[in-house]
This record gives C-alpha cells, structure tokens and sequence, in this order.
C-alpha cells in the first residue's frame, strides 16, 4: 500500500443469478460506500477487501411499442427484493400502463415490483402522432418535423448532427 496516494477505484461485477450486496474491508482502509458495487477506497493500510453477493432473480423490462420511449432498469436483483422501475414515453407517445406480474402500481409509470421470481414487465406505451423521428442514435443530434400532420401531406424534416457525429441517411416509409 502506498499511504497518502489517491483513493483506489474498486467495482464488483455480479455473475447471472447473482447480485451485489457490500464490501466487507478488513484491515486500514475507509471505502466510501460499501453498499455500491463501483466504489472509492482509501488505503492507510494492508487491507483486505471482500466483495459480498447474494441470489438473485432476473428482471426484464421492455417497451410496446419498442420505439415508444425508455424503461427499466433490467437486470439481477437480490431475491425477494422490492425494485423501483420508471417509464418514460418519447415525444409523439402517451404513457398507458405497466403490464406484468408484482407490479405495485401498473397504471403509474414510476412504481416498483415484488421479485418473488424472474419477473417480466412491460411498459405499454401509445403513439399520439403520426409522423415520429428518432434521431440513431440518440445522441447524435436532434431532428424537426415530427407531429401531427394531415394524411398525404409532405412534411419538411430536418436533422443538426451534435459535435462528434455527422448524418447519415434518413430510414422509414415515405421518405423522400
């Protein structure tokens, strides 16, 4: 150990059916958070450190339609566990309801689920406009144009890439 030197960067990565619980320290050391898997540790010390894991159930969460927004977080979560999930529809979408078994509140789109088991739960999302562009990915840019429009009519739409990234290409029917 070199004492006085900066703080060591530590991060537990759980196996499948497994989830971090906390970091047991023995020895000359204060960890920042033991219960966050990713984590600062300060070495005065010989130290030990232990990564502690627990069983775990698998959470899947998804979005309908697949394009209608953001949802989860998926992944393993310790067995029994109650887990905060959100919702959140992209412009040209409405939120309608969480659909899926140990939901707390289905029709709110921040609630939580009861891990009793693997568990899916699907965010059921509506689409309120008719002509919807996403910019691939999102980060690339920003586009215009997307909105509600009268059918057969020809829309103007436009894409500014961000710092770092250039257009490609549209992709969709209808375009021209």
């Amino acid at each position: 150990y070199l004492p006085g030197n900066e703080p060591v960067t530590v991060k537990a990565e759980a196996n499948d059916y497994f989830a971090f619980s906390q970091w047991t320290v023995d020895g000359d050391a204060q960890i920042a958070d033991a219960k966050a898997a990713e984590t600062q540790l300060q070495l005065t010390g010989d130290t030990s450190l232990t990564a502690n894991f627990v069983p775990a159930f698998k959470l899947s969460i998804s979005i309908e339609p697949e394009i209608g927004g953001k949802a989860g977080p998926s992944g393993f979560f310790e067995e029994y566990a109650v887990v905060p999930i959100q919702a959140e529809p992209r412009d040209g979408f409405e939120w309608i309801s969480w659909n899926g078994f140990g939901i707390k509140e289905p029709e709110q789109q921040q609630t939580s689920i009861a891990l009793t088991s693997d568990r899916i739960a699907i965010a059921q999302m509506k689409r309120i406009w008719n002509l919807v562009i996403i910019p691939q990915p999102e980060e690339g840019g920003t586009v215009s144009g997307a909105g509600n429009h009268s059918i057969g009519s020809s829309v103007p739409i436009e894409a500014t890439p961000n710092e770092g990234f250039v257009f490609e290409r549209w992709e969709g029917p209808a375009v021209r």
